[in-house]
């Protein structure tokens, strides 16, 4: 008597050295598997207790003449035990430093009260889903129905005023805007 099973296993990991490029990282943790592979292809009985895996990858990009700074990753978490998986593809970050956009490049004498306003950008989008490991090929198929995405960006405001010499007035404003792909409407009806 003998039954037959198929499992499979991905491990994977890289560190970029950071001389490589001083600009861009990429970075990766990657421990990858059927939920059945720990138990029939362990050496070790901690590899089979263990039900939990999970991954990571990363990756950023920074510009030297721009305020800008992007930054993505992709995450795993997985279950063995009941077969759950958690996925994070992608989460991206973008990042503006502090710009003063009335300032003039080629300045002379004290900057004006309206030159020294200054915004700062950060969005944020993530798109997710947690699912058994048998349905995952679906899940692919059906990212709007399946997956829960979004967006969030903030931009705060400030100015810094000093109308006398030891004393200075920063006013600031903040817009915090939140988007999502799908929304769920339920509606009351007296009737039923």
């Amino acid at each position: 008597d003998y039954s037959k099973t198929s499992s499979w296993s991905v491990r994977w990991t890289h560190a970029q050295d950071s001389k490589a490029n001083p600009y861009s990282t990429f970075s990766a943790s990657v421990d990858l598997s059927s939920a059945n592979n720990n138990y029939y292809n362990s050496t070790s009985l901690n590899d089979i207790a263990n039900q939990r895996k999970s991954s990571s990858i990363s990756y950023s990009k920074k510009w030297p003449d721009l305020p800008i700074n992007i930054s993505t990753s992709l995450s795993h978490n997985q279950n063995s035990a009941d077969t759950t998986i958690s996925l994070t593809l992608p989460n991206l970050n973008v990042k503006v430093s502090q710009i003063y956009p009335f300032r003039k490049k080629n300045r002379s004498g004290k900057y004006k009260w309206y030159e020294n306003i200054g915004f700062t950008y950060a969005l944020e989008m993530k798109n997710n889903i947690q699912t058994k490991e048998y349905m995952l090929g679906d899940s692919f198929k059906n990212i709007a129905k399946d997956w829960k995405n979004g967006f969030k960006h903030n931009i705060p405001l400030s100015l810094s005023l000093k109308p006398f010499n030891n004393f200075s007035i920063t006013p600031s404003f903040q817009y915090t805007g939140i988007g999502v792909l799908k929304t769920i409407r339920k509606n009351w009806v007296e009737d039923t």
